[in-house]
């Protein structure tokens, strides 16, 4: 996304990289929670008996537990990434340039 402008300027106690899995986990959780949804969707309309219903029912428990673990990790990308800007406004500081304009740099910078 941004790592660009993040790596940098980062203290070291705040990681890029863990973002990143957390945000590569959260897309994977998503897109397969989705396939079982849609397929637990499809269960639905074509059962038939009490068997059928029994399996639906099953791949339905699955979806929600997959949707639960996926909205966790929505949590930790949004803590993380507010923690992440959090760290870089605290960096943020004052510098001037070569004519005493004001410029933002960040801190340890100019």
């Amino acid at each position: 996304m941004f790592g660009w402008a993040y790596q940098g300027s980062l203290p070291a106690n705040i990681s890029w990289v863990l973002f990143s899995q957390i945000v590569g986990l959260w897309w994977a959780g998503f897109i397969i929670s989705n396939i079982v949804a849609n397929v637990a969707f499809r269960m639905a309309n074509n059962n038939s008996g009490i068997e059928e219903l029994i399996s639906y029912s099953r791949v339905e428990i699955v979806s929600n537990f997959l949707d639960i673990a996926t909205a966790m990790l929505a949590i930790m990308m949004i803590r993380r990434a507010s923690e992440m800007e959090e760290a870089l406004y605290n960096n943020i500081t004052t510098i001037h340039d070569e004519e005493g304009e004001h410029i933002l740099g960040f801190v340890g910078e100019g």
